[in-house]
């Protein structure tokens, strides 16, 4: 005889008690659902908020050739799809600096620099003799076809002065241009491979109560043309919080040769070198978390005490070389 096959036994169902544990569960998870996505929501909104900037006439037309407004939309800090474009640029300049032959950085009070073609043509002066930015102003100045346009920029040795004060005038030094060179085919030309500019441009917010804000930028340039740029706003925030755009380390060699005001200065190795700082689009502000609570601490000895507005500023720090290909 062949046992009867018994069928399994259905499963019991879900107890009360159960039924309310998975109803509390479940009220829990979409709760904190619902208060995420309130907070991204929020986040993203002031993320993306921008506003209009007037600039001069002349800056709007130096910043983007060929413009017929000097009326610009730019996003308010802080901003992560601009600090999307701020890392693209960074990587740019970094492959630009690291098939040049020569980094050359001078600082600036004003917004226009119009020194921005492919060649620079030098006649029989040799190009060796122009191993710092001062001396490479100092060339600037004594070619006629830039002298007059080179006059925008101000010279130094180690760190820019943070401002310049002109009578009742004073002009905090936060601009500055970044000539990189490419090795020259000739020998009466320097070559051109790009041009950096970083500027900042103070405004009033007259729609909202006369805020004071910063309007940032970084631009590259290309034989005078602009190929790639990115800008941020910073409400509530002035040119004094800025700070100098870059400082120069000379080779510690140099200090064999005793010069007190830039002796703190001479302590770079093998290599001449920069510190460069960038707008960051990331942040919500320009004051930097030094000097937000009050005065750094540096002693002026230190190279630290002329840059340390930068100090919890930006992530946008470099280290430059000078002669990167040397």
């Amino acid at each position: 005889m062949h046992s009867a096959r018994r069928h399994p036994s259905s499963p019991p169902g879900f107890s009360l008690l159960e039924l309310l544990v998975v109803a509390s569960l479940c009220a829990i998870v979409f709760t904190t659902g619902s208060l995420a996505f309130r907070a991204v929501a929020q986040n993203q909104r002031r993320a993306t908020t921008f506003q209009s900037v007037t600039l001069t006439s002349a800056v709007a037309g130096n910043f983007f050739p060929g413009t017929t407004s000097n009326t610009i939309d730019s996003y308010t800090a802080p901003n992560y799809g601009r600090a999307t474009t701020a890392n693209l640029m960074r990587n740019l300049f970094y492959q630009d600096t690291a098939s040049s032959c020569a980094v050359f950085a001078l600082p600036r009070t004003g917004n226009i620099n119009e020194i921005r073609e492919r060649i620079l043509t030098i006649g029989s002066r040799q190009p060796a003799d122009y191993d710092t930015p001062a001396k490479f102003l100092m060339l600037l100045n004594s070619l006629t076809t830039t002298s007059a346009r080179a006059a925008v920029f101000n010279n130094y040795r180690g760190a820019p002065a943070d401002s310049i004060t002109t009578g009742t005038v004073t002009d905090y030094q936060t601009n500055g241009t970044v000539f990189v060179l490419q090795p020259s085919g000739s020998t009466d030309q320097l070559w051109v491979q790009a041009v950096y500019e970083i500027d900042y441009v103070a405004f009033t917010d007259t729609s909202n109560g006369n805020m004071p804000c910063v309007h940032a930028s970084v631009r590259r340039y290309v034989d005078s043309g602009l190929t790639n740029f990115y800008d941020i706003i910073y409400p509530q925030s002035t040119l004094a919080e800025v700070g100098v755009p870059f400082v120069h380390f000379e080779r510690a060699v140099r200090s064999n040769l005793v010069e007190s005001s830039v002796t703190k200065w001479k302590i770079a190795g093998n290599q001449p070198f920069y510190l460069m700082w960038w707008p960051d689009p990331a942040m919500p502000r320009l004051k930097g978390t030094a000097v937000f609570g009050g005065t750094p601490t540096y002693a002026t000895s230190t190279v630290q005490a002329d840059y340390a507005k930068h100090e919890g500023q930006t992530s946008f720090t470099f280290v430059v070389p000078q002669f990167p290909c040397y």
